[in-house]
């Protein structure tokens, strides 16, 4: 069982009715280097979660998350990765996998739909000339295409994962578009943010067009779920806003390294909030991320302190433009059905 934090209560989990999402980062390695990548400097150090290391994550941490996402990196590169499906299996918990689709050939014929929850394929262009710079490796789309629709007719349930940036904006109607040709169950979206690989690459999109790309590129379809990160708001609060992630504490990012973080906008840093030490789970010293969390205004709870840290977006001309950042993990979904 975790220890009270301070700043969370089951109670309070529940009244938000919102699941509680463990993701293991199996491995730091990975076949892709994509232009905005929240990972960062992890991907070039390539650190691997040992077995005896996972096995003990799964026993501090099981009882305390509703499902729990392996991820990475590219988790399918992780040689304990079947492993850890058979172990996730057998205790009976619910499993899915994040990946880039490009590796699954042994995938495939190792694991069932009986197996895994959920499949996410992260497609970040409607076309080879935009997928494939953002993630920075030809026929990576033509390869992830061609596993998403082999997931679908094996009976996987697929869900497609796009973040948007400055390069592929424009694009999101079709690959909304190329999701319900693919038969893909969920649309899901992100929003760049500046740490990671964005920090020397150019992908943050302002506010604005952000704010007009969600009206004008993000509307209902029939017979797909859409969910977007409204990630700024005029004005005022949306009414259903409960604030930053940290007050829910509903999902923590699990590295091999022992780094245990609430929030990816942290996953570059050393500021995590808890890491693995010994068996057991340490709570670790200030200054870390849940400094932040605690510091937001009750009554004005709009993004934390880090996204001002990062962002290229002064706090003085976004508050003249009257646009309160909120929370990257805050969503809408559309449902079309």
């Amino acid at each position: 069982m975790l220890p009270h934090t301070g700043f969370y209560s089951k109670k309070q989990n529940n009244h938000m009715k919102e699941k509680r999402n463990l993701y293991l980062h199996l491995t730091d390695k990975c076949n892709l280097f994509c232009l905005h990548c929240y990972c960062g400097d992890r991907i070039v150090k390539k650190r691997q979660m040992t077995w005896d290391f996972l096995k003990n994550a799964v026993r501090i941490f099981a009882d305390e998350f509703d499902i729990i996402t392996l991820t990475g990196g590219e988790a399918v590169l992780s040689p304990i990765f079947y492993q850890v499906i058979e172990l996730l299996n057998e205790k009976g918990l619910c499993a899915r996998l994040d990946t880039n689709g490009q590796d699954l050939d042994k995938f495939f014929k190792k694991i069932t739909p009986k197996m895994v929850s959920e499949l996410r394929f992260s497609v970040d262009g409607s076309c080879p000339g935009i997928n494939d710079v953002i993630r920075r490796k030809t026929g990576s789309f033509e390869k992830c295409i061609a596993n998403i629709k082999k997931a679908v007719k094996l009976g996987f349930f697929v869900e497609m994962t796009a973040t948007v940036t400055k390069q592929n904006y424009k694009d999101m109607a079709k690959i909304i578009d190329l999701a319900k040709q693919l038969k893909v169950s969920v649309m899901n979206f992100h929003l760049a943010t500046v740490n990671g690989n964005s920090r020397y690459n150019d992908v943050e999109l302002n506010p604005k067009l952000w704010l007009d790309v969600v009206e004008k590129q993000i509307k209902p379809q029939k017979d797909i779920v859409i969910k977007y990160p409204p990630r700024f708001s005029v004005k005022k609060l949306p009414s259903d806003y409960c604030g930053c992630v940290g007050y829910k504490n509903n999902r923590l990012s699990v590295f091999a390294d022992g780094q245990a973080f609430n929030c990816a906008l942290y996953f570059d840093t050393n500021r995590n909030s808890r890491e693995i030490n010994e068996n057991r789970i340490v709570f670790t010293e200030s200054p870390n991320e849940t400094d932040d969390f605690r510091g937001i205004n009750q009554k004005h709870r709009g993004a934390c302190q880090r996204f001002y840290e990062i962002t290229t977006f002064s706090k003085k001309g976004l508050g003249k433009d009257k646009i309160i950042p909120l929370c990257i993990y805050y969503k809408k979904t559309l449902n079309g059905r």
